[in-house]
């Protein structure tokens, strides 16, 4: 069962504690994708494609592949990065429908990266993991526009509920 924590007194997005269980997907390796759609991230308005992209950002390569098999497992297409870096460099950001993404990353943290896509005019509805919550983090994040922070270990269903919200909300 998730622990649901508020994220502030006047704020009802949860903090979700979240339980990956990595030994789960262990042995699973990720497939490849082919072909998505765009999509208007700037109003956030969602494409009417069946295939909404999620990217996947995050540096554990274990945590990686467990976040991509259980995305894809709902029926999603994902892209996988390693870096907040390979991603900005990508050419994804505007076929991007969904950000996953590790808060505490060698070089750029997800919020660092977070900053830069929208002052390069894009902001995908975000999710945000990381092992290390705390109060002055979920503010932050949360004031500037994140979805959700959820800690690791992650919770398959938390995922689930936060994606659907990202993704099928009207």
């Amino acid at each position: 069962m998730a622990k649901v924590i508020p994220a502030a007194a006047d704020d009802r997005r949860p903090l979700v504690r979240l339980e990956l269980l990595i030994s789960f997907f262990h042995g699973a390796t990720p497939q490849k994708e082919s072909g998505c759609c765009t999509s208007n991230l700037r109003s956030r308005e969602l494409n009417l494609c069946p295939a909404r992209l999620i990217s996947i950002v995050e540096d554990d390569e274990a945590v990686r592949f467990a976040t991509a098999n259980l995305v894809r497992s709902l029926g999603r297409s994902t892209r996988l990065f390693a870096s907040p870096a390979e991603f900005l460099l990508s050419g994804q950001l505007a076929t991007t429908s969904c950000l996953i993404s590790d808060v505490k990353m060698p070089g750029m943290s997800g919020v660092q990266m977070y900053d830069r896509l929208v002052a390069l005019g894009y902001a995908p509805p975000t999710i945000f993991v990381t092992a290390f919550p705390s109060a002055e983090l979920i503010a932050s994040a949360l004031a500037r526009g994140a979805l959700a922070i959820l800690e690791k270990p992650v919770d398959p269903e938390a995922i689930a509920h936060w994606i659907g919200v990202a993704l099928d909300a009207p």
